[in-house]
């Protein structure tokens, strides 16, 4: 488990009385969260897992397999 990723309060001029968090690494701006509990959240996450924003974008996560021949409901025919 790493401490690289860290968050802080940030507030927009644009937005008055709205809080959001910002979770960086280093100097880079990994993500915007809402709320205190959800940045505290993302940080220990993505400290255990450098690559927790990353998971679940396959296709066997998104349609639960990873076959290109079974047809689902995404799938369409151009005709």
């Amino acid at each position: 488990m790493t401490n690289d990723f860290k968050w802080n309060v940030h507030q927009d001029p644009a937005r008055i009385n709205q809080k959001l968090w910002h979770v960086t690494s280093g100097q880079t701006l990994r993500t915007v969260c809402t709320s205190e509990e959800d940045a505290i959240k993302m940080c220990e996450n993505l400290n255990k897992d450098r690559w927790h924003l990353d998971r679940g974008q396959t296709r066997q996560d998104r349609w639960g397999h990873s076959s290109s021949n079974i047809k689902n409901q995404w799938t369409f025919q151009l005709q």
